[in-house]
């Protein structure tokens, strides 16, 4: 019996000696691909939201929505509803982060979750709207689980992600949790909401872009690959 667990220790201090190894010898690219193709086989998919708001100085009451998606960036929320959300972190095509942001590995003195990756992502073309962030990557399932935008004009924005298996094959997000605030205000920040590039659910255009705030995003009852006509995404365009 102690041989036995002798052998199950060394075995897994074998394992984890090999995913160390294997950790530091990752460059940016290869974790920037191993993220694009676990999210590769995805190509449209339909799901609920359901969203938590809370902003400094209004109420805004529980919503409800359905999200579609399709590859590379097309995205239609169908509800009568209003709803601000931060369109960075609602969907997250790995493709488009490395198509547009050059990536290098950041190492973290204190990091909360040791296994987690930091990537700093510079914008690679002039016209990425937003020229810096960070992102964290959970190497067990090569996901995004965290994003910081580099502050501008004040303004701060993250998002947390946690993530479930659908159709026993897909990570999809769970929920999400974005943050923001902001350290200034002016005119110009108020008028300037699409430095956020906030989404509405309908055709009602916010009024001024709010100071701090979290909105809370529950995702459920997928439907991925069944094929979404492209009609369902230009009838939002040609809502606006």
């Amino acid at each position: 019996m102690k041989r036995f667990q002798s052998l199950i220790l060394i075995s897994i201090l074998f394992l984890a000696i090999s995913y160390s190894v294997e950790a530091k010898n990752l460059t940016a690219d290869k974790v920037m691909e191993n993220v694009v193709k676990a999210f590769e086989p995805v190509q449209d998919f339909t799901v609920n939201i359901e969203a938590e708001v809370q902003m400094e100085g209004i109420q805004v009451p529980h919503m409800k929505a359905l999200l579609y998606f399709k590859k590379p960036d097309k995205i239609h929320f169908s509800s009568q509803q209003f709803l601000m959300v931060p369109r960075e972190g609602i969907v997250i095509n790995p493709e488009q982060l490395r198509n547009n942001y050059d990536a290098v590995i950041v190492q973290e003195e204190k990091p909360d979750h040791p296994d987690w990756i930091k990537l700093q992502l510079a914008a690679s073309k002039a016209s990425v709207r937003v020229r810096q962030m960070s992102i964290w990557v959970d190497p067990a399932n090569w996901a995004i689980v965290k994003m910081e935008t580099v502050p501008y004009n004040g303004r701060t924005l993250s998002f947390n992600l946690t993530y479930a298996l659908q159709n026993q094959k897909y990570w999809m997000p769970a929920k999400v949790i974005a943050s923001f605030g902001m350290q200034t205000e002016s005119t110009e920040e108020k008028n300037n909401a699409a430095d956020m590039n906030m989404q509405p659910l309908s055709n009602e255009r916010p009024r001024s872009t709010p100071r701090n705030g979290s909105v809370t995003i529950t995702y459920s009852g997928y439907t991925i690959n069944a094929g979404i006509d492209d009609a369902v995404f230009e009838k939002k365009e040609m809502s606006r």
